[in-house]
């Protein structure tokens, strides 16, 4: 099964949690050079400019590179707010997992209602107390929560701020960890849709991820946004990740899942973070 071909705008975000070059913020001109988008028309849009460069934990925020992450934002929501034909699905290049709020920020900001498929390895609900590294890539669904560092909050935007029931949270399989470390964790927010790892690899994927693209197109006038952080894979499928776990996806069980999220209507983009 494949998805019908379709217009997609695609903008680079090539950053790294660690602020330091190379890693992950080589991985929007891989994934062009790889092809990604083939079969469909890419109007590129190119590079954002901000990076991430202070590798320091910011004393009041907890946050590694806090400057660089709110500039960051900032530009993500206004790159995306003003870009044109606003009708046509994005496809944005990370990078990490970082670049969430400021996407969110963007794609909400004249008031529609966008909702959420966040698949990814991590629950990604630290925020800068409980980080053990303070990478901003640990906290980005909890600033779309309202509960990250205020700094962040202000540069995403009030309209960024997501309800647990707009969050549909898909293959984690770091709970046990992101416990000890005293995150938040998805049971504690009700109204959260979330299913592990090991529940997927057990499902009808393709009938799963059907059924929540007709659910979010019902409850949400705005669409829905996904998200996919390539460490929801396994690690013997997908190496390259800066987060290597075994008991993820294949690429099968992944494919399964995104064809028909990204080939509803009623979606209005995809991001990739390795």
């Amino acid at each position: 099964m494949t998805t019908p071909a379709r217009t997609w705008q695609c903008l680079g975000v090539p950053i790294d949690c660690v602020a330091q070059p190379g890693g992950t913020e080589l991985a929007p001109d891989s994934l062009r050079h790889a092809g990604v988008g083939n079969g469909h028309r890419l109007i590129d849009l190119g590079d954002i400019r901000s990076r991430l460069r202070d590798p320091v934990r910011d004393h009041e925020t907890g946050v590694v590179a806090g400057e660089d992450v709110v500039g960051l934002t900032a530009e993500l929501h206004e790159r995306i707010a003003g870009r044109p034909e606003p009708q046509l699905p994005l496809l944005v290049l990370g990078g990490c997992c970082t670049l969430l709020p400021g996407v969110l920020g963007g794609l909400r900001h004249h008031g529609d209602d966008v909702a959420l498929v966040y698949l990814d390895g991590h629950v990604d609900l630290y925020d800068g107390r409980t980080s053990p590294t303070g990478e901003a890539a640990d906290m980005p669904l909890a600033v779309l929560l309202g509960l990250g560092p205020e700094p962040w909050l202000r540069a995403a935007g009030p309209r960024a701020r997501l309800q647990p029931t707009d969050i549909t949270l898909l293959g984690p399989r770091d709970e046990d960890e992101a416990r000890a470390n005293g995150s938040v964790l998805p049971p504690d927010l009700p109204g959260l849709r979330y299913l592990d790892a090991a529940h997927l690899k057990q499902s009808d994927r393709h009938k799963l991820a059907t059924e929540i693209a007709e659910d979010l197109t019902r409850r949400h006038g705005g669409g829905f946004w996904v998200h996919v952080d390539l460490d929801v894979l396994d690690e013997s499928a997908f190496p390259a990740t800066d987060y290597l776990m075994p008991g993820g996806l294949d690429w099968p069980e992944l494919t399964a899942l995104l064809l028909p999220l990204t080939g509803a209507p009623a979606c209005r983009g995809v991001s990739v973070a390795c």
